[in-house]
């Protein structure tokens, strides 16, 4: 099991105000509703809300926009819990038409679950457009260049990271090692920036962003040491091999006092150590 404490946590980046925003609190709130149902899902919202908001505050964003873009990180795969059990995690290029398009059509339903509220429907647009691409070849409605907002570029390029480091949903490649995934991952924005990512956007998560979120140094400490706020790299697992915790789960509470439940119930081995990966501040 290896952890890491995330970049929010360390660098108290939605403390303040927006921490207190209810509409900020309740799209958190639903991000955990739905990792309790997909956790790799939930978890990997919740990493892309931290990373699309954090390109959004180096591009010079106001406060609204920041709120916007954090919200529609948050929920911007909402409408993936609609898909068909068995084809969610089949590697986009492995789906045949149909339903290759039925997955790419997930933001449309995502925008029109937020239509009843509309407090969230900025969020909304963001999201619905978050898979365009500036060559007008992406969906669900081949808007390109300036008819893409903003925001939808940012989040954009951080789904599309997360998902190359953390799902390997839309790329067939293995790798045996983070150092690797992440070289890849770079690769692939920066190949298709101009034509699907805007370029700057790719440069600003290399360079000011991604660089600074993790030390790669680790140390093992015991389940009695874990913290809320850590993440992981790792499924946890019983010793039955009852998966408990799945990979990219950014811990809360509840599933902190889980884990360590099982681990005080010898569910977990008696000699269980976590790897942990120092987090460090950002520039």
């Amino acid at each position: 099991m290896t952890l890491a404490r995330s970049a929010e946590q360390t660098t108290g980046f939605s403390e303040g105000g927006q921490a207190d925003d209810t509409h900020v609190q309740s799209a958190r709130v639903t991000a955990n509703i739905v990792e309790t149902i997909e956790p790799a899902l939930g978890a990997h919202c919740k990493r892309v809300a931290m990373l699309a908001k954090i390109i959004g505050a180096k591009m010079g964003l106001g406060r609204q926009e920041l709120v916007n873009l954090e919200i529609a990180g948050l929920l911007h795969d909402m409408g993936k819990l609609s898909i068909p059990p068995q084809f969610k995690d089949v590697p986009f290029a492995r789906l045949d038409e149909h339903v290759a398009e039925e997955v790419n059509v997930h933001t449309v339903f995502t925008r029109s679950l937020l239509a009843f509220c509309p407090a969230y429907s900025e969020a909304g647009v963001i999201i619905r457009s978050h898979l365009e691409h500036l060559d007008g070849t992406g969906h669900p409605d081949g808007l390109a260049e300036e008819n893409i907002p903003v925001g939808s570029k940012i989040l954009g390029v951080a789904n599309a990271f997360d998902e190359l480091i953390q799902h390997r949903f839309f790329t067939l490649e293995v790798f045996t090692s983070e150092t690797m995934k992440e070289v890849f991952a770079f690769s692939h924005l920066k190949k298709y920036a101009g034509k699907h990512f805007d370029r700057g956007i790719v440069e600003i998560l290399e360079k000011e962003v991604v660089g600074t979120i993790h030390d790669t140094r680790v140390e093992s400490v015991t389940v009695e040491r874990l913290e809320v706020g850590m993440i992981t790299s790792t499924d946890i697992v019983t010793k039955d091999g009852e998966l408990l915790i799945a990979a990219g789960v950014m811990l809360n509470q509840p599933q902190l006092l889980r884990i360590r439940t099982y681990y005080n119930l010898g569910m977990l081995g008696r000699n269980v150590s976590v790897s942990v990966q120092k987090a460090v501040k950002f520039k």
